[in-house]
């Protein structure tokens, strides 16, 4: 830990002892307002403290541990001790830096849950109050009290609109991830053909606002003018200066009071209406704020900006804002079995908030460059079969897609030797028709390309309308093989940095969706790929003698891969880094990935019907040529 969070925990430690002393202090104890704010502050640094104690306790045991060692009977028992408090130590440190996020002063608060069917009729209703009912579900199990405020039942049913109270201790906190559009993919029960929708809802969460403390004014902030009163009212009203002008300086707002014939009687009907005016201004101020979360968090309600998928035929759910978050458990989750999204949700935030913490590196750019041990499962055969199905399967309504709205998409997969970029170029295309995709791996320049300025010849293989065109290897060259094997000149390569972000910019801006993927692998997964390759006659021709030269200059490649990222990852163009240690894994993520990020708009299929034959079906007839022979197979070989 950095030991600028170490102080940081050290502060709010010193800050619960203090408010310990404040709560025992019958002045304090007397205020009730201010008893209750101390109270809610030191519940909130309770946890921290515990977890500060623990932390102690578990260096005293290592520190016991270590000294253990030097005895040689008790040194096998001290290892095991020493690992343990290691590893204990390490879950205390990630428990602290949870625990130094910016807690949000309305977590412990209750919400208003708004539910509304978005893109998909009928469906989308259903669907909507398939939503309403998940959440209820979940509030019961945390013992919180639901109120239905508003309801627009659908016409097949479900809710068009409903709009729920929930009231509980830490209900914001829990739910306020939860925001956005959910997309669901299921044959709906209007669906009479057996085919699958896609529809979906948007929630928004709004905090319960507090009722508000009287407004306060600032003598300061006030400018008071006295004048004579006007109009009817007799000698002493218009005579003296019993008229009030008051102008609240900050906000600009003027009030006068002429009507009482006492000074300090128009002051104080004056201060009363600028009180109310302060007070309106600020309840349609936070009126403003509301409005403005919800629209920023339901956003259109279509179905391409969706937070969530539930994919009713595989069972699926996934959450698109946290990488890696896929449940196979949709009628649990349905059912209010909420607690994964909840905890990772908030796990993805403190990754966010504190990007110094374990498991990922300070990265400005955005891009996670690390992965930690153990994150990748290698995936059984039937499982990875059954999962491509499904995954190709959408490729093949996205082409359809594509083709029907004349779209150009370019996919860029760059990666080391052996990464498997070529075989993520087969598992994309497999199924596509041959006519609308092409895979494009150029060799190396002929001696006039060598002439052309650098992007020229990747500018040809750019996707016409309808077209989609994957590089195994790209433009990028430049900044990778040809910069560690000494092909380009540093003049060149600087160059070539500079200018990518443009060139890739006008591609963009063109229409064309450039999708730019980095395949990662260790260098231990190289070396296994490398053997593999190398006693397989089936694939040895992959391997050049550039390949064996360039295995030997790993940390090259990382250092030219790493500069080349800060360079060119880009809001128009960014990359995405897919950890490729088991390809099978790999290739799923990246697809998923890629469809994610595509618009989820179907396209039916046109199968016209089949006319029946006229006759009997004809053979085949052969005059001036016979075909060969079948191929024989020996049975006893």
């Amino acid at each position: 830990m950095l030991p600028t969070l170490r102080r940081k925990l050290e502060a709010l430690a010193e800050r619960r002892d203090e408010l310990e002393r404040l709560l025992a202090e019958p002045s304090v104890a007397g205020d009730q307002a201010k008893f209750r704010a101390l109270s809610r502050e030191f519940a909130g640094l309770e946890p921290l403290a515990a977890a500060l104690a623990a932390e102690s306790r578990a260096r005293a045991d290592l520190e016991a541990a270590e000294a253990m060692r030097a005895d040689p009977e008790l040194r096998e028992l001290a290892e095991d001790e020493v690992a343990a408090a290691n590893a204990r130590l390490a879950e205390l440190d990630d428990t602290l830096m949870t625990l130094l996020v910016p807690r949000d002063a309305r977590d412990d608060g209750g919400i208003y849950l708004e539910v509304r069917a978005g893109t998909g009729g009928d469906e989308a209703a259903i669907f909507a109050g398939d939503l309403l009912r998940m959440y209820t579900r979940y509030a019961e199990r945390q013992g919180w009290r639901v109120d239905i405020e508003s309801a627009n039942p659908g016409e097949h049913g479900g809710f068009r609109e409903a709009v729920a109270r929930i009231e509980g201790t830490g209900v914001y906190a829990r739910l306020k991830f939860e925001s956005g559009t959910h997309r669901v993919q299921r044959v709906p029960e209007t669906e009479s053909q057996g085919r699958i929708h896609t529809s979906a809802a948007t929630v928004a969460i709004i905090p319960v606002e507090e009722e508000g403390e009287p407004v306060e004014i600032n003598p300061a902030d006030l400018r008071v003018d006295t004048f004579r009163s006007s109009g009817a009212g007799g000698q002493h009203v218009n005579k003296t200066d019993s008229a009030i002008r008051i102008t609240h300086l900050p906000s600009g707002v003027v009030v006068e009071s002429q009507t009482e014939r006492s000074q300090h009687a128009n002051r104080d009907k004056a201060m009363k209406r600028l009180r109310a005016t302060l007070a309106e201004a600020e309840a349609e101020r936070r009126a403003a704020a509301t409005a403005a979360s919800r629209k920023l968090q339901v956003g259109s309600g279509d179905r391409s900006q969706r937070i969530r998928t539930y994919n009713y035929p595989q069972g699926r759910i996934t959450d698109h804002r946290v990488e890696g978050l896929t449940l196979y458990d949709l009628p649990g989750v349905m059912d209010g079995a909420l607690d994964p999204w909840s905890t990772a949700s908030r796990a993805n935030t403190r990754r966010t908030n504190w990007p110094g913490c374990p498991g990922r590196r300070h990265d400005p750019q955005g891009l996670n460059h690390e992965r930690e041990a153990g994150t990748v499962e290698k995936i059984k055969g039937k499982t990875y079969e059954r999962e491509i199905e499904s995954l190709q399967l959408e490729l093949v309504a996205m082409a359809r897609w594509a083709r029907h709205r004349g779209e150009r998409i370019a996919i860029v997969l760059e990666g080391r030797d052996t990464a498997g970029k070529g075989g993520t170029a087969k598992a994309i295309t497999e199924h596509l028709d041959t006519r609308q995709y092409r895979v494009v791996a150029l060799p190396k320049p002929s001696e006039r390309e060598q002439g052309e300025w650098y992007f020229q010849r990747y500018v040809r293989h750019l996707p016409s309308a309808g077209e989609i065109v994957l590089f195994d290897r790209s433009w990028y060259n430049r900044a990778g093989v040809e910069q560690v094997m000494g092909f380009a000149t540093e003049e060149q390569v600087q160059a070539f940095l500079l200018q990518v972000p443009a060139f890739e910019k006008l591609l963009v801006d063109g229409g064309i969706r450039l999708f730019k993927y980095w395949l990662c692998c260790d260098q231990e997964q190289q070396e296994e790929r490398f053997a593999e390759r190398r006693e397989d006659p089936l694939k040895a021709w992959k391997l050049s003698p550039i390949d064996f030269e360039a295995r030997m200059r790993y940390d090259d490649y990382t250092r030219a891969r790493e500069a080349m990222l800060a360079a060119t990852h880009t809001p128009h163009a960014p990359w995405t880094l897919v950890d490729y240690n088991h390809q099978k894994s790999g290739r799923l993520a990246l697809i998923r990935n890629l469809l994610d990020r595509l618009p989820d708009v179907s396209v039916p299929e046109c199968h016209p019907e089949l006319a029946p034959l006229q006759g009997k079906p004809s053979r085949e007839r052969y005059g001036v040529l016979q075909p060969i022979p079948h191929y024989q197979i020996d049975d006893d070989a």
